[in-house]
């Protein structure tokens, strides 16, 4: 009984096994038999057949955290697990993003904590059974977490107009994918987009004429993005725009012309800045003009010389460009008469001041001849002139005695006026406001103003006003002075018998010096007072400092000496509280502008009496 026990279980087992030969590639039925036969037990397998697995393509470029997707089957034990895995493009060093266990089989990869690069993708499912399945592999995706560089190419310190901005943006992963333009009142940070361009060369068109943007200064500044959705900026600070043209004057150059003669425009632009004017020339109702010259800096000026160009009739006009590029073209100066025939003359400049007499001369051409040169003289702004002298050769020049009765002191303009070799004339242009000065200048007051120290005693604080009749010229009064800042001087109180007087009339004097061996144009001073004790000398330093008053009605000059530390003789001063007028005598080196020395005859202090230091 047990034998066919044993050969009916034998007889089930080799048809399983044949049935399992059979269908084993298709079949995914679970069977199970069971016989013993002394103890031994026989058991089928289960599943034979591995899962489906599949990764939804994430797409590329890709950056930041990036969920990834697979989607995994098996009708037979049944997913037991999902790896989803990365690889650098091309190889086979995977390393698992993660693992689930559980539908959906998804994750969120950080993708950066990668290098930037290409990388593959895929999913490894794992059935409860153990069979293992590998998706297709998702290739080359592009992991770029990097920001472009941005770069705004500098439009210019100026624009106007529509204007081409553009960007030099680098980005060596994905690649620049578009650029937006912005603009901004100067430091204000209100953006305002101006276009965004997603095409090469990513450029921008910039109305800048417009009520939003009116001339004054602006920021600019562009958002660069790659494809993977980086972005960074940069700004460009302080572009002035400027839509408004500048002004421009041509200056009237008179008629005729001859020689080399200016030609000049005045010009204004009070946004950019005046950036050229050209000066030019055209036959008179002619369109083709002819730039003389170019000025880039008031005053704007040319040297035109005439005898370049053929004789006629020209017009001259200007044209001023700014910074920004704006131009205007002034007003046209017509028919200004070219004519080289009629030669040039000029009157030299005898100097600002004029005393004693004078030489006065003249420079005088014509291709034509030369017949007489005549220099003349008129009061400033007067029309009347009046015939110096006619010179009829070269050198052209004439003698004036400025001390003569019809020149008596004040300012006179000069002129030169040729008679060429047809009988033509030519007039200079003058020579306006030289001073005639033959009148010396004399002291005009002396003052002494007590300051905080005691009162009769020369004290550091304490000052000495000099008062002269005319501008006076600061180097005859100390050397190497220019007048525009201070100088030190230096005083000496003496004993009034050290120079010859009375022990109770003292005397002040000053040096460029401590030692008193350096003199000065200042003169010296009286004090009709008792100040040094006998035989002593007193050394106080000072600062003099020159100023401009005006004395009956002219221009004069004022020497104001402070009183600073006593030098040397500290203890030899003495106190004095008796009210005396002091009187100074002026010395003839002190020169005023015009170069006369100064009279020597004393000054007495004026107004009421008082203790002076």
């Amino acid at each position: 009984m047990q034998r066919r026990s044993h050969i009916r279980s034998l007889l089930a087992l080799t048809a399983l096994c044949a049935a399992l030969v059979v269908g084993a590639a298709t079949s995914g039925a679970v069977y199970t038999s069971t016989s013993t036969n002394r103890g031994n037990a026989f058991t089928a397998a289960t599943d034979w057949v591995p899962p489906s697995v599949s990764l939804t393509n994430p797409g590329t470029p890709l950056r930041g955290s990036v969920i990834l997707t697979a989607a995994a089957t098996d009708s037979g034990s049944g997913v037991a697990s999902v790896r989803l895995q990365r690889s650098p493009a091309g190889t086979t060093t995977w390393t698992d993003v993660c693992t689930r266990t559980a539908a959906p089989y998804t994750c969120s990869w950080n993708t950066a904590s990668v290098t930037d690069g290409r990388y593959d993708l895929r999913a490894v499912a794992v059935d409860a059974a153990g069979n293992t399945a590998t998706s297709t592999i998702v290739a080359d995706r592009l992991v770029d977490n990097t920001a472009p560089t941005p770069v705004l190419v500098d439009p210019g310190e100026a624009i106007r107009g529509t204007v081409t901005l553009a960007q030099a943006s680098t980005d060596t992963g994905s690649g620049v994918a578009s650029v937006r333009y912005e603009w901004s009142p100067a430091l204000s940070g209100a953006w305002t987009a101006i276009c965004t361009s997603t095409a090469a060369p990513f450029s921008c068109a910039f109305a800048t004429a417009t009520a939003a943007t009116p001339n004054g200064d602006y920021d600019l500044r562009i958002t660069v993005t790659d494809a993977a959705g980086n972005g960074s900026t940069a700004v460009i600070e302080g572009v002035l725009i400027d839509n408004t043209a500048p002004t421009v004057t041509m200056t009237n150059p008179g008629s005729p012309l001859s020689g080399v003669v200016d030609l000049t425009a005045t010009a204004a632009d009070e946004d950019s800045g005046i950036a050229t004017v050209a000066i030019q020339r055209a036959p008179a109702g002619g369109t083709t003009w002819t730039t003389v010259c170019t000025a880039s800096v008031a005053p704007y000026r040319c040297r035109f010389d005439t005898t370049t160009v053929a004789d006629g009739l020209y017009d001259v006009r200007a044209v001023a460009s700014d910074v920004a590029g704006n131009t205007t073209t002034s007003a046209t100066i017509a028919n200004r008469r070219v004519d080289n025939s009629v030669s040039s003359v000029s009157v030299n400049d005898p100097g600002d001041f004029l005393r004693g007499t004078v030489t006065l001369t003249a420079n005088a051409n014509s291709n034509v001849g030369v017949a007489s040169v005549r220099i003349q003289r008129a009061p400033t702004g007067k029309t009347t002139w009046t015939d110096i002298c006619t010179d009829t050769t070269a050198p052209y020049e004439c003698t004036l005695n400025t001390a003569a009765g019809a020149t008596p002191d004040g300012s006179y303009d000069f002129r030169a006026i040729m008679v060429n070799g047809t009988g033509a004339t030519t007039t200079s242009s003058t020579v306006v406001g030289r001073m005639i000065d033959n009148t010396p200048v004399r002291g005009h007051d002396i003052d002494a103003i007590n300051g905080t120290g005691t009162l009769g005693r020369p004290d550091s604080g304490d000052t000495l006003l000099l008062t002269y009749t005319e501008a006076m010229r600061p180097t005859s009064l100390l050397t190497g002075w220019t007048g525009l800042t201070p100088m030190p001087v230096y005083l000496r109180f003496r004993d009034g018998k050290l120079d010859g007087g009375s022990s109770s009339s003292d005397v002040l004097q000053f040096s460029a010096d401590p030692a008193g061996l350096v003199p000065t144009g200042l003169g010296s001073v009286a004090l009709l007072t008792d100040s040094v004790k006998k035989s002593k000398t007193v050394v106080l330093a000072g600062t003099a400092v020159l100023t401009s008053v005006t004395v009956n009605g002219v221009a004069a000059s004022r020497v104001t000496i402070t009183l600073g530390a006593v030098v040397s003789g500290a203890g030899d001063l003495s106190t004095r509280t008796n009210k005396t007028a002091m009187a100074w005598t002026p010395t003839a080196a002190a020169l005023d502008l015009a170069g006369n020395p100064c009279s020597t005859s004393p000054v007495t202090e004026s107004g009421v009496l008082d203790a002076n230091f």
